[in-house]
């Protein structure tokens, strides 16, 4: 429910004002009002900061999440470089490539 000072439910309301002096005279004015008391719309009693909330939560949670899931992961490393042999070892010698 959305804050009402005046107690009027969403909608137009009519406010009309009569007066009459003491000669017996009288005056009838009217003017109409709209409110809105509805928490969700933009021109709420609360400037629609649930719906902007709502809003900017679920772009947030958007990028958590694509972040969390774009970056590498650790099991997808480049295998390590090869080892050379010792120098000490039985191989052969290699032989350079033939031109």
């Amino acid at each position: 429910m959305g804050y009402t000072p005046i107690g009027l439910s969403t909608g137009e309301h009519v406010i009309e004002v009569r007066g009459t002096d003491r000669a017996g005279n009288q005056v009838i004015t009217s003017t109409t009002v709209r409110t809105n008391s509805d928490d969700w719309s933009l021109g709420g009693p609360m400037y629609g900061l649930p719906t902007i909330g709502i809003i900017l939560a679920a772009i947030v949670l958007s990028l958590v999440a694509y972040f969390s899931y774009a970056r590498p992961r650790p099991d997808a490393q480049p295998p390590p470089a090869p080892v050379e042999p010792a120098a000490d070892s039985k191989m052969p010698p290699q032989m350079p490539p033939q031109q």
